[in-house]
């Protein structure tokens, strides 16, 4: 049997974080942990380069210079011990910018075929807010790159125009398919609203509003209970801790949590309200996960959300105590449409954002950078 083209992908150390939600680690990596365990191809094999995350334990500054040195010594010892055909970057750009151009410039010198992978959602603003440096070193990476894909859609036609290529690919975010339930509980079925908010509970996620918004539909008659899953910024934490809620609103406060219990609570609520306002934002795995678990979905239209959920979920053009509220409202007399885009988001989900989709894509973008 021939021997498998190895792939080396550089992404997030794991540090037992994969199953872990909402402790600001973001979704760099649970899309590492996904890549690593659920691709499986008969030419290819993945091997992880595990590169650094940020330490509280390092003084301010020397966070760059220490990660940065651990990480290009780790990428060249994997390069030659592995004798990769190709690396995959998940790209994070921004801070991370030096490093990754570094890899590019060490893989090239090593002839090695690079594939550029951006995710999140600020690239376009990252790169305009940009010093000279970066963009050059932004340009390069995008130039250097067989091919370069992107969790964002509509960021292929400024890639393109950027770096002179004559084309990028879309490659969304997704879940495993084997997580997809078969069958979902009963949503809507009683007088109290269930609602979920999954992620790191400060005020660039709309938490803030999300409480003063629902206890203000709860002050109105409707019955309401929130589970809030994820680390509590402290100004959120004290804020909340002292906040007066309406006795029709309940609060449950769990923290962090791993993924089986986040999937549990995706089962057994009825709404998964995302009111995020964070620049950063791109097609997020909690929204995937809520789709996948035929939730009704409330959302803002940040990032990449608007073109993932098409007419799928509620949208909310404001982040406000009263458009929240009436939304609820909103939900409350018109269960069927709500379902129905319940259900709408489940399908949409299962045609376009799991792996049974996704994986064979990527193999084929692993030939087609290999062949070309």
């Amino acid at each position: 049997m021939d021997r498998k083209i190895v792939v080396l992908l550089c992404g997030p150390t794991l540090q037992g974080k994969d199953g872990a939600y909402g402790d600001g680690v973001g979704g760099y990596t649970r899309n590492m942990s996904v890549y690593l365990k659920y691709f499986k191809s008969d030419r290819f094999v993945i091997v992880p380069c595990f590169l650094t995350i940020r330490n509280n334990k390092l003084p301010f500054l020397l966070q760059f210079p220490i990660r940065l040195t651990k990480d290009i010594f780790l990428f060249l010892f994997k390069l030659i011990k592995k004798g990769p055909s190709l690396v995959h970057i998940l790209g994070q750009y921004r801070s991370a910018t030096p490093r990754e151009f570094l890899i590019v410039f060490l893989a090239r010198i090593f002839n090695k075929k690079v594939i550029y992978e951006i995710k999140a959602g600020s690239f376009i603003h990252f790169y305009n807010s940009a010093n000279a440096i970066n963009k050059y070193m932004t340009r390069y990476i995008l130039k250097k790159s067989k091919l370069v894909l992107s969790e964002g859609e509509i960021y292929l036609d400024f890639v393109n125009t950027l770096a002179k290529r004559k084309k990028s690919y879309f490659f969304p975010n997704f879940v495993p398919g084997e997580q997809v339930p078969a069958f979902a509980a009963l949503k809507l079925d009683s007088d109290k609203l269930t609602v979920l908010f999954v992620g790191y509970c400060y005020e660039g996620k709309g938490v803030f509003e999300l409480i003063r918004g629902l206890n203000l539909a709860a002050s109105k008659g409707h019955k309401i209970e929130l589970t809030l899953i994820g680390k509590e910024a402290n100004d959120f934490k004290n804020w909340l801790d002292n906040f007066s809620l309406n006795e029709n609103l309940a609060i449950n406060r769990l923290g962090v949590k791993p993924h089986e219990i986040v999937l549990e609570k995706m089962n057994s609520h009825d709404i998964y309200f995302y009111p995020s306002k964070h620049s950063g934002e791109g097609h997020n795995n909690s929204i995937n996960e809520a789709m996948m678990s035929y939730m009704v979905i409330v959302t803002t239209r940040i990032g990449f959300l608007p073109l993932v959920l098409g007419d799928s979920a509620y949208f909310l053009d404001d982040i406000s105590d009263t458009s929240i509220a009436d939304i609820i409202y909103h939900i409350s007399i018109n269960k069927k449409e709500a379902l129905d885009k319940a259900l709408n988001a489940k399908l949409r989900l299962m045609a376009n954002y799991t792996t049974d989709t996704q994986v064979p894509k990527l193999e084929s973008y692993y030939n087609l950078a290999i062949t070309n």
